[in-house]
């Protein structure tokens, strides 16, 4: 696990630097549907709202708005209790920076993404405090479509990403598309792909300072 983290932040160094059903007892033929449509449902992240790119870019409340985590919205500042009862840290296998600690994020039982916390607001315990980094990686994720950004998860393609998030501040020839804060001009989002165009690896930079 702490090769994955730690390769997640080499990434991260590098870049910075370039639902319910209901129903009725009328009969068990009726109780059988509702109950298979019950699964079918659950099984999607529903209530996802896209938006067209601004031509003027993106900022961190715009594109956090845009962004869903097992199917809830997040917003700025982004801070765990705002997620909801459902999510929790696991600290167990932190990564400790000089300023800064790396966790993980479960959704239940289940490892979402790392999230990343500056050391200082974390002293009184990581409920309340803003969280300034997310990275989720296919290699890491129990859930790789619980991350959508602007309809973008793991495992798109290179094209749908520069049409749903707009065309990159910057690529390379690793695959790597950034994307920077039309406010102030920080790191703001990445995407990596693989060999076959697809999204590997999402990161959203929600504090620099």
């Amino acid at each position: 696990m702490k090769k994955i983290i730690i390769s997640l932040l080499i990434c991260t160094s590098i870049i910075s630097c370039c639902l319910s059903g209901c129903g009725n007892d009328v009969s068990q033929n009726a109780e059988n549907l509702i109950s298979t449509n019950s699964v079918s449902e659950s099984n999607k992240i529903v209530g996802i709202e896209t938006v067209e790119p601004s031509e003027n870019g993106w900022t961190i409340e715009s594109i956090l708005n845009a962004t869903y985590i097992c199917g809830k919205q997040l917003c700025y500042p982004l801070r765990l209790s705002d997620l909801g009862g459902d999510f929790q840290v696991d600290d167990s296998e932190k990564t400790e920076f000089s300023e800064k600690v790396n966790v993980e994020l479960k959704h239940g039982e289940e490892n979402i993404c790392n999230a990343m916390y500056f050391h200082s607001d974390v002293i009184d315990g990581y409920q309340n405090a803003e969280i300034c980094m997310l990275g989720f990686c296919e290699l890491f994720t129990d859930k790789p479509n619980s991350i959508s950004v602007n309809g973008i998860t793991l495992g798109s393609s290179l094209s749908d990403v520069e049409e749903k998030i707009g065309s990159p501040d910057n690529n390379n020839k690793s695959y790597v598309y950034t994307y920077k804060s039309s406010e102030s001009g920080n790191l703001l989002l990445s995407f990596s792909f693989d060999v076959n165009e697809q999204v590997n690896e999402i990161q959203l930079f929600i504090q620099n300072d």
